[in-house]
């Protein structure tokens, strides 16, 4: 019959496909009962069907192949096809598969379900749709797909339906369609790839033991496995007895046969999905189903076969989805999970994978890890029997190892300790396992292990310590040598010294441990001996510190008693745990964590004794504390702690011989109080001033505070034992004005005190302070009139000391005038402090802006009336460069720090300049010993530089820049010598020596360096004009001639 009717086709897919889109199904069922109907009767073919497959493959519908399935890389191809193969409905409850691999490429599937439908057919070569079965795998829609783009061509058959479809390009066209060809009992699909490709897929499915496998791995066909629990279409119970064959052939040639049963030894035992290879079985695992998700654990694995397999399941795995079996591995986005799966796997419900099942979705990740977190503790809770570690012997050694007796335990162990989604359950999965120790019958529990278990351990060991033996030496031997004293009255214990090390520069790291379990009299000895092998499975993870155990020294009845105990916890943990712990507090109960540690303890029962020896541990460990409110509170309850029961004065005296400092602070009404650790406290209205002194200490604070104006001075205080005629007052300060009436209302009420400050307290009625000031501090006529007491706060003046105060209270300032009359000295010796003498220095350079300078300040210094601070201009240095005298003879050499030892001398000397004698004045800077001797000296010649002086001078005036060899000076002198000292009867009486008696001296040679100074002053003497009227005041002199 001529298919007449084909038009309608598309109409009815368009139909179907829109109410799939809407989930009516009613109208789905009469779209596809329409197009069955048209198929059989002949009234149509599949023509349409093929067209409207190949428009939508061409990108000409809404749905584009390309941009649905370009994300499903090649690896994809098997696990694809396995899918739908697993999905299926099967009437057999063994699932049988067979992969054949044939020439060219080609790989023939086949297996024994009950056979598509037409509805399933529209499905498959749809883009994006599935049949919305809950029950069978592939929801997505587009797996299928996926699998056309990744392969040359591929062709299915199953019952009535067979079709060709090819990859042309990216582009995928359907060849061969028929909807109603003869029936084909089962499925069978052909599809070809490149030789290449085919061989690895082959050697992937032969060896699903060997290699985990990019295309498929054994523990995807354990998943498929347990979510195929119906077998038919309708619903039915769970088939416990369903079994999964695969078998791989190459060209008819069986490769290997892989089978997947359920398995209980007796209704007792916990029931494992058992995986077969070749009729043998090769791995068992267990599994929990909860709310769509599912877990596999390993249970057991063939000794034959356990390296390679433990290899296989210890790689990487990715979360799988409860409906897929892609898990694919390839996907590096930001919005993909990192953490992979290692020997511990999960498949999680679908809803939470990402669009193209690459991984779980960012936003569901909590979700996830709430679920996987209340599964994992109701399993823990059930596998707890096979949670149980032997100590066992090692081969040829006294050391002992650890073993699981179960793998479950370690793959529950690795996935707790290195995933990122499984919370606190770490603790919940320790406290669940037991330990069994050699020579017993029992394991015992955690609770127990942990109740006599303490560790040690020490962190941030260089790699250098760890190399060369030092830190296990020092962090884990002599640790435990300290340890077995620390726990030497409990007859049973383990003991754990660990210690972790860092390569700062390549942040290589790894940890060493050594632990003791002490039983029956018996040490065993577990040792990691640079051994990564070697395991302890964190069995030290609920250990007690050993601080813990140490901390019972100071903690007691869980509370530190005073700030002895205080001091000593937390000294306890600076040393074993360094600056990495916290502080908290929570109603008055220290919480101090180290990592994983936790101690706690009371502190609001302490009585604090010393409480400045407790505020400075609490401040010391400032930066230990959570926060600055925590420690805030810490500080007052120590204070609150002090301070109770007792009165202010007495707890203030306390503080003040415990060596705290108190001061005085104004409070919010500007009145003041006492202030101590950041608190403030009432001052006593019945304090006296002695007491005030006693606890601030600072007399000067409470004098410049004013808190002692207007109260009663009560310190002892005298008549001074001086005594001062009145008649020689006014006579030495008569320039002052000075009357009699002054003296008379002053000096009888002048009094001493030993307070040992240089003030003066002026009293008034009933000895009440009206302020004490300092001399010189002005004193107003009013106030003078109020004053009936003048207390000096000084008992230890010297009288000229006292008489600075006397001169200060009479005629209102103090000008020295009657201390130097009561002084018996006519000078002070002046002294010169730090200041390194001139011949360590190099000579400077000096510039024509310098030389300036110099010039400038000597002629400012030629006014000066006062000998000596004319002088000591020349001593002091200008700056670091500019240098002075100090307490060196220019000419000697004579050091003395008394800068009174040394004058200023002026010479004036005839030279010859230019066949003419010119007078030439020079100065210099002498001891006393010298400047006398001076006096007899004949200047002979000067050379300065090497130069006369008058060609110094000219030099000078063209320089730019001075160098350091004109400070250098040569005097040729010869000294008058006379024998005569005594004189004849006839100059008895002062006469001059006459010129008979003396006589000339050898020449002499003297060299001197000018200071910068002394340079300006030659220069300005022999240049100004002023030097007669000027610089012959200021220093002696010394007239020569220079003799030729």
């Amino acid at each position: 019959m001529e298919a007449f009717r084909n038009e309608e086709i598309a109409g009815l897919l368009g139909d179907f496909y829109q109410a799939h889109a809407n989930e009516n199904r009613e109208v789905m069922e009469q779209s596809l009962m329409k197009m069955q109907n048209l198929l059989y009767t002949g009234e149509a073919d599949s023509t349409p069907f093929k067209d409207y497959f190949n428009s939508v493959f061409g990108g000409r519908t809404p749905y584009n192949a390309s941009l649905s399935v370009s994300d499903y890389p090649k690896e994809s191809i098997i696990r694809e096809l396995l899918q739908n193969t697993f999905g299926c409905y099967y009437s057999d409850p063994d699932i049988k598969v067979l992969f054949n691999f044939e020439q060219d490429g080609e790989v023939r599937l086949t297996y024994n379900e009950d056979g598509f439908t037409l509805e399933q057919i529209l499905y498959y070569l749809s883009i994006g749709r599935s049949d919305g079965d809950k029950s069978r795998e592939g929801r997505f829609g587009v797996g299928s797909k996926s699998v056309f783009m990744n392969v040359e061509w591929l062709k299915l058959r199953s019952n009535n339906f067979n079709f060709r479809i090819v990859n042309d390009a990216g582009i995928l066209k359907i060849r061969e369609l028929n909807l109603t060809a003869p029936v084909f009992k089962g499925t069978e699909i052909v599809f070809k790839v490149s030789e290449e490709e085919q061989a690895k897929i082959k050697e992937n499915l032969v060896n699903l033991t060997i290699h985990k496998g990019e295309y498929i791995n054994l523990v995807e066909f354990c998943f498929a496995f347990i979510r195929k629990k119906q077998l038919g279409r309708f619903g039915e119970a769970e088939n416990p007895n369903r079994t999964f064959n695969v078998a791989v052939m190459d060209m008819g040639k069986p490769l290997a046969v892989y089978k997947v049963i359920r398995y209980q030894k007796t209704p007792d035992d916990d029931p494992t999905v058992r995986f077969l290879q070749n009729g043998k079985s090769v791995i068992e695992f267990i599994w929990h189903e909860n709310e769509g998700f599912v877990y596999l654990i390993p249970f057991a694995v063939s000794s034959a076969k356990r390296d390679t397999l433990v290899k296989v399941l210890l790689d990487k795995y990715n979360y799988f989805s409860t409906y897929e079996l892609t898990g694919l591995i390839k996907s590096t986005g930001e919005d993909f999970i990192k953490e992979k799966l290692s020997a511990f796997f999960i498949s999680v419900p679908n809803s939470y994978i990402t669009t193209h099942r690459t991984g779980i979705r960012h936003e569901c990740e909590e979700e996830v890890s709430e679920a996987i977190n209340r599964d994992l503790k109701y399993m823990i809770e059930k596998y707890s029997r096979y949670f149980v570690i032997e100590l066992l012997p090692r081969t040829n050694s006294d050391k002992y190892y650890m073993r699981p007796k179960h793998y479950v335990f370690e793959f529950f162990s690795n996935y707790l300790s290195t995933s990122v989604m499984v919370g606190d359950l770490r603790s919940v999965f320790h406290n669940s396992i037991s330990l069994l120790l050699p020579g017993k019958s029992e394991a015992m529990p955690y609770s127990e292990v942990k109740e006599i278990g303490f560790f040690s351990l020490t962190d941030h060991v260089s790699k250098q310590e760890h190399e060369n033996g030092s830190a296990f030496t020092e962090y884990i031997e002599d640790e435990l040598v300290k340890m077995r004293k620390d726990v030497s009255d409990m007859p049973e214990n383990i003991i754990m010294a660990s210690y972790k090390w860092v390569d700062e520069d390549s942040d290589e790291e790894g940890r060493e441990f050594c632990y003791n379990f002490n039983f029956d009299g018996n040490t065993y000895v577990l040792d990691s001996e640079r051994n990564p092998a070697i395991k302890d499975f964190d069995l030290s993870f609920g250990f007690r510190s050993i601080v813990s155990l140490k901390l019972g020294k100071y903690v007691i009845n869980d509370a530190v008693a005073d700030e002895d105990a205080l001091i000593g916890a937390l000294g306890l943990f600076d040393t074993m745990y360094g600056q990495d712990y916290k502080i908290g507090m929570r109603y008055f109960q220290f919480n101090v964590h180290y990592r994983d540690i936790t101690h706690n303890f009371d502190v609001a029962r302490m009585t604090v004794h010393n409480l400045k020896r407790a505020y400075d541990c609490i401040v010391a460990h400032k930066n230990s504390f959570e926060n600055h409110q925590i420690y805030n509170e810490v500080i007052n309850m120590l204070i609150n702690s002090f301070t109770q029961g007792k009165d202010t004065m007495t707890f203030l005296r306390e503080m003040k011989s415990q060596g705290s400092d108190i001061t005085l602070q104004l409070d919010i009404n500007k009145k003041f109080r006492f202030a101590a650790y950041g608190k403030q406290f009432m001052i006593p209205s019945s304090i006296t001033n002695a007491d005030l002194l006693e606890i601030i200490g600072d007399v000067y604070a409470l004098i410049n505070c004013g808190m002692f104006n207007g109260r009663v001075f009560d310190f002892p205080f005298m008549k001074s034992g001086y005594s001062f005629e009145k008649a020689s007052l006014m006579s030495l300060l008569r320039e002052s004005n000075l009357t009699d009436e002054k003296v008379s209302a002053t000096m009888p009420n002048l009094y001493i005190c030993d307070l040992k400050i240089p003030r003066i307290a002026l009293l008034g009625e009933k000895d009440k302070i009206i302020r004490i000031i300092d001399i010189n501090d002005p004193i107003s006529d009013e106030e003078r009139q109020s004053i009936t007491k003048y207390v000096i706060l000084r008992d230890d003046c010297t009288k000229p000391e006292f008489a600075k105060y006397v001169e200060y209270l009479l005629v209102g300032e103090n000008n020295n005038v009657l201390s130097q009359f009561y002084s018996s000295t006519e000078e002070p010796n002046q002294v010169l402090l730090d200041q390194i003498p001139y011949y360590y220095k190099p000579l400077p350079s000096i510039t024509a802006e310098e030389l300036q300078y110099l010039r400038t300040r000597y002629k400012s210094l030629r006014s000066l009336s006062n000998l000596r601070v004319y002088r000591n201009y020349f001593a002091k240095d200008i700056n670091g460069t500019m240098f002075g005298y100090g307490g060196t003879c220019s000419c000697c050499g004579f050091e003395s720090s008394i800068i009174n030892n040394y004058v200023i001398k002026s010479f004036e000397v005839g030279l010859f300049k230019d066949d003419r004698e010119e007078k030439f004045k020079f100065s210099l800077y002498m001891c006393a010993n010298d400047s006398y001797a001076a006096s007899g000296w004949i200047i002979e010649d000067i050379s300065i530089g090497g130069m006369s002086p008058f060609v110094w001078l000219d030099e000078i005036a063209s320089c730019e820049v001075i160098p350091p060899e004109f400070l250098l000076c040569s005097i040729k002198y010869r000294c008058q010598l006379t024998y005569d000292i005594i004189g004849s009867e006839g100059r008895e009486k002062g006469e001059i020596v006459t010129m008979e008696s003396v006589s000339d001296g050898e020449q002499k040679t003297m060299d001197i360096i000018l200071s910068p100074l002394m340079m300006a002053k030659w220069i300005e003497d022999n240049l100004s004009d002023e030097y007669d009227t000027a610089d012959s005041a200021n220093s002696e002199s010394n007239v020569t001639t220079a003799q030729f």
